[in-house]
């Protein structure tokens, strides 16, 4: 059984069985995909919020934003933890992070100017009134949030 017996010196430097190998390559590509989304949504979270509410309101989204939705997160991660097993615990949180970034791809995003606020003539907006005008990038902001804190910790 080579799982238990001590790695020969040419085998320390990639101490997996082969029988193991499969799994660790699919718990790899699995971890290189949870970052490659959690990269671009942080990178593409900023730019959304930035270019059309300024700079200053993200502190504002964060606070009123991000901060009750993770708390309502962690309760119903919680609360859904004691209901299922831990594989539907997983698919369900991943799928619903996931259904999301596609509703926001597919509908929000390429319909945005039919979903957005118009703003009122003459009238200079603060940005909290901005952030409500683009609620779909708030609710990206806050989702892409809520991924990099609680999604991709709790998933592994």
């Amino acid at each position: 059984n080579d799982a238990l017996s001590p790695a020969s010196p040419s085998k320390s430097k990639f101490p997996i069985a082969k029988r193991e190998f499969p799994q660790f390559a699919q718990m790899s590509i699995l971890m290189f995909l949870f970052i490659y989304v959690f990269t671009t949504a942080r990178d593409t979270k900023d730019t959304l919020i930035v270019s059309s509410a300024g700079a200053e309101a993200i502190p504002f989204l964060k606070l009123y934003g991000v901060m009750p939705c993770a708390t309502l997160f962690i309760v119903g991660y919680s609360k859904l933890s004691d209901a299922v097993g831990k594989h539907t615990l997983f698919c369900t949180t991943v799928l619903s992070f996931f259904a999301f970034y596609v509703l926001f791809a597919f509908v929000l995003f390429p319909l945005r100017d039919t979903l957005h606020f118009l703003p009122a003539p003459g009238v200079s907006s603060s940005p909290a009134q901005l952030l409500l005008r683009y609620w779909s990038y708030s609710l990206y902001f806050i989702v892409s949030e809520l991924y990099a804190s609680a999604g991709v910790p709790l998933l592994f």
